[in-house]
């Protein structure tokens, strides 16, 4: 249901934008997801190893101005207990809105927030879903991206990092 109503989010941006905006805004990319658990009450610091892809589409407010919907997709693993045998993965679905900053095609700025929708699985045993709020920064400078995101659980703020590649216009 929640992947749905991401999806009708985006497609209802897409067109919005040909009847109300002064262009589209697009951006698409890819690259290294670290999920980091703030929890001071077990070793356990989170999934250091993953990859992310998102996609999203708005419209232009102002010539360097963009608002707009996307939809990221995250998995990690935790490294730690790969030698025991024992597998931790945790994936995670991300709805969010964005407002973002272009200047000159060469930089990017967007301020972030949305729902992180995770999952975490043992061994392949799935959990049940869990949701939080999220919000963070993405500064992208031609084709490369870095973005941190903080993950608003019941009692810890979490941090994901993100450095890949983008493709925007």
């Amino acid at each position: 249901m929640k992947k749905k109503i991401a999806l009708l989010t985006i497609l209802l941006m897409l067109g919005g934008t040909s009847l109300f905006a002064g262009g589209i805004d697009f951006q698409v990319g890819a690259g290294y997801n670290g999920y980091f658990i703030s929890s001071s009450d077990s070793d356990f610091n989170g999934y250091p190893l993953g990859f992310t892809l998102y996609g999203g589409a708005g419209f232009k407010i102002l010539p360097m101005l963009s608002i707009g919907a996307e939809y990221e997709f995250g998995k990690s693993w935790d490294t730690s207990d790969f030698i025991s045998g024992q597998t931790l993965t945790i994936t995670e679905h991300l709805p969010k809105a964005y407002i973002k900053l272009n200047a000159l095609n060469i930089l990017t700025v967007s301020a972030l927030a949305g729902v992180d929708i995770w999952q975490q699985k043992v061994d392949g045993n799935k959990a049940d879903n869990d949701t939080a709020f999220t919000a963070g920064l993405r500064v992208s400078a031609l084709f490369a991206y870095a973005q941190y995101m903080m993950v608003f659980n019941d009692g810890r703020t979490d941090s994901r990092l993100i450095i890949g590649a983008v493709f925007s216009k």
